[in-house]
């Protein structure tokens, strides 16, 4: 299915026309747990999705060249953080030298909260690496996701996914794809059903083209705990092509809705905007009684 196919269908288009007419007015109730990664916690409401970029907490960071430690925090400091990565990654795939792709890969990772550096991402960019193909592989799949089809053959060579590989994918992007985490994927369900309660509508599995799967792990079972009834959604485990085919039809969703609305327009250019409506998505998705309550 092309892209123009895709946007086309009923279900997608009402979606779309549901999303720029809701979210400007969106009621979101956000309220994290203080952690680590988000110190003093979020416990606020905003009026409006695009809002909810100015509550945005997540401390990370990574080790620069050299030794220095560069972290962000809110949305501001995380948008330069990433802004400088993508340059990166972009100036050594461009280069083809895969130490210098992997050194800014892994620093991806660092700032991604890669917990296990004996399994995922860091062991499959270092078998990458082994054979000479890492920054030709990132090449390779830059292209596809830069495409307008969902062909399944095509997307079955984008043979590494998983919440770190989405980040290294959307660093490397030309046009803002979406890092597909966990938490980015859940908040996209959750507008899909918030779409479905205000039609009235239970999905059971019928609407195929707004079914996006979710990672699994941690923020799928507090979600379920927290008592938020979900229709039409599945799991999904590392190496998934689906991975890749949810990324992009959250791409496109993206793309239409952007340009049919002015939503995130202070972010500046359309690829900026979306990174936007992506970091909001990240944060309804910790908790979606955010917008369920």
């Amino acid at each position: 299915m092309k892209k123009d196919e895709f946007l086309a269908e009923k279900s997608v288009s009402d979606f779309m026309w549901f999303l720029a007419e809701t979210l400007p007015n969106l009621r979101v109730d956000l309220k994290i747990r203080k952690s680590a990664k988000v110190p003093g916690g979020v416990n606020t409401s905003v009026l409006g999705l695009p809002k909810v970029l100015n509550e945005y907490r997540w401390n990370s960071g990574y080790v620069a060249a050299s030794g220095e430690k560069i972290v962000a925090s809110d949305w501001r400091s995380t948008k330069h953080l990433l802004t400088e990565l993508s340059l990166s990654l972009k100036l050594a795939c461009a280069s083809g030298n895969d130490e210098e792709t992997q050194k800014v890969a892994t620093q991806i990772l660092q700032w991604g909260g890669d917990r296990n550096k004996k399994v995922g991402a860091t062991i499959d960019i270092q078998n990458l690496v082994l054979c000479n193909q890492l920054a030709s592989y990132l090449n390779e799949t830059k292209a596809i996701f830069a495409g307008q089809t969902l062909e399944a053959e095509l997307l079955r060579k984008v043979r590494y996914t998983g919440s770190m590989w989405t980040k290294i994918y959307a660093l490397n992007s030309d046009d803002g794809l979406p890092i597909y985490d966990s938490r980015v994927a859940m908040g996209m369900v959750g507008l899909v059903n918030l779409f479905y309660k205000h039609r009235k509508f239970d999905s059971g599995g019928v609407e195929q083209f707004l079914t996006f799967s979710v990672p699994v792990g941690t923020n799928w079972d507090r979600n379920k705990k927290n008592g938020v009834l979900l229709n039409g959604i599945t799991k999904i485990n590392k190496d998934d092509s689906v991975w890749s085919k949810d990324t992009l039809k959250l791409s496109w969703i993206m793309d239409a809705v952007l340009n049919c609305s002015n939503l995130f327009s202070d972010q500046g250019d359309l690829k900026s905007r979306k990174h936007g409506f992506e970091a909001s998505l990240f944060l309804l998705g910790y908790d979606l009684k955010a917008i369920f309550r």
